[in-house]
């Protein structure tokens, strides 16, 4: 029989909390209307306070590589991008059917998705820590809006072919827990990285209960994503000028908004506001 002292002692399990590092990156999550600069913060991940940083962008938009061209050669390099949106075969010879024909091939997307995932995996299970102790590099999914979106219409059409529809055709709520379960699947892999990440969203108008819109804008983004990222921000852009106004953090509520920076300058201001250190 046992002894209460036979097991581990309270000091060997619980740490004292200012001994603790911020060690497992940032995980972030970015939305904006189109062409605010939700690619353009996501790719200066790849020189984080002078040091450039292995970063793989999976890209469903085909837009990261438009953007990288405009970067240094070096930068160029380090970013890795995995272009996951894939598009079914015409079945036809005519080219304007074959034109009318292309649509997105959802399973074929979402495959890709998981393949890169797994290449990504992979890598961060082999790479150690950077001496330092900052992160080895970044992960992007642009855009995370993209996923949900997918997800929900290959729901719709059946899913993993056990999808059980009403009488009058529409999706049962429960349903959705496939989606989700899936959408978790790929995100969960990401967080256990070690690594920083971002998540880029699309977004939407607020309305009230008679459509009237707020003038407020919100991600659109599966229900639970808020919970999973440490700091949701929304980027705007007036002119030339870039904002990123925080909408939510783990670090004290930071207030307002900074101007004209990138991730590093984020990171940086981070730890201005609230005295955390990210690595």
């Amino acid at each position: 029989m046992k002894t209460k002292d036979e097991g581990p002692s309270i000091d060997s399990i619980f740490a004292p909390s200012e001994s603790l590092e911020l060690n497992d990156g940032l995980k972030l999550a970015v939305y904006s209307e189109s062409k605010k600069g939700k690619t353009t913060l996501s790719c200066s991940a790849v020189c984080i306070r002078n040091v450039l940083k292995p970063t793989y962008i999976i890209d469903t938009e085909g837009n990261a590589k438009k953007e990288t061209k405009r970067m240094p050669i070096e930068q160029q390099k380090m970013i890795k991008v995995a272009e996951v949106l894939k598009f079914a075969k015409a079945s036809t010879t005519n080219p304007k059917d074959k034109k009318r024909e292309r649509r997105i091939d959802l399973v074929a997307s979402l495959d890709a998705i998981d393949v890169a995932i797994d290449a990504i995996t992979t890598v961060v299970s082999e790479t150690p820590r950077c001496e330092d102790g900052t992160a080895p590099g970044t992960i992007i999914i642009d855009s995370c809006t993209d996923l949900w979106k997918w997800l929900g219409i290959w729901l719709e059409e059946g899913g993993d072919g056990n999808v059980k529809k009403t009488a009058s055709g529409k999706m049962p709520r429960f349903e959705w827990g496939k989606a989700n379960k899936r959408y978790m699947e790929f995100i969960y892999l990401l967080l256990d990285s070690g690594w920083h990440m971002i998540l880029t969203f699309r977004s939407e108008a607020v309305v009230n209960d008679k459509g009237e819109d707020l003038k407020v804008k919100k991600p659109r983004m599966q229900k639970d994503t808020t919970y999973w990222v440490d700091m949701t921000i929304e980027l705007d852009k007036i002119g030339d000028d870039y904002s990123m106004k925080f909408r939510g953090d783990r670090f004290g509520n930071i207030p307002g908004s900074i101007e004209n920076t990138g991730f590093t300058g984020l990171l940086d201001h981070i730890e201005k506001v609230s005295g955390a250190k990210i690595l």
